[in-house]
């Protein structure tokens, strides 16, 4: 029989070897995907789209200038929220372009 003490110390370094894994391009795109969705409603999300992710800088695609001139001004309001969503340093910069 295990006691108390061993199962929450092998669910605790479960937790701690998870997020010390890379996260891939997807699990970045949901989440600045839902992230937009709460700022900018569905219309941002659907005008604003991630596109890449590499070495920690995230790209973004705005349709016209009118939304990629409001994610440039939000742009570290965005990185702040995806990061601490994720509970890491995941994104190091964020690039707009349209």
């Amino acid at each position: 029989m295990r006691n108390l003490r061993d199962l929450l110390s092998s669910r605790k370094s479960t937790e701690e070897t998870a997020l010390s894994k890379p996260l891939d391009e997807k699990t970045i795109f949901f989440i600045c995907k839902k992230i937009l969705q709460e700022e900018y409603g569905s219309r941002g999300s659907e005008n604003i789209e991630a596109v890449t992710y590499k070495e920690k800088k995230l790209s973004l695609r705005a349709r016209n200038s009118l939304w990629r001139n409001e994610a440039a001004l939000q742009k570290e309001h965005l990185k702040n929220r995806i990061n601490t969503l994720l509970a890491q340093e995941a994104v190091e910069e964020i690039k707009i372009f349209y």
